[in-house]
Order: C-alpha cells, then sequence, then structure tokens
C-alpha cells in the first residue's frame, strides 16, 4: 500500500532539483553523470 506513496516522493525530488536527482542520489551525495 506504500508503494504509490513512495514513488510520489521520488518523482516530487526528481522535478523540484536542479540536478533532477532521485532521493537516493540526494541521500548519498551523487551525481548521475549522461554520456553525450
Amino acid at each position: 500500500d506504500a508503494l504509490p506513496t513512495f514513488n510520489l516522493v521520488a518523482m516530487v525530488s526528481i522535478l523540484l532539483t536542479d540536478d533532477n536527482q532521485r532521493v537516493g542520489d540526494l541521500v548519498g551525495d551523487t551525481v548521475v553523470v549522461k554520456q553525450q
């Protein structure tokens, strides 16, 4: 029952952070680097 809530939190964190970071990235202080 709680899974939709966690998904919502993850989506909100992606939308609100400047670097589109997920919750785990924020907690672990990491950044995802994409190759071009």
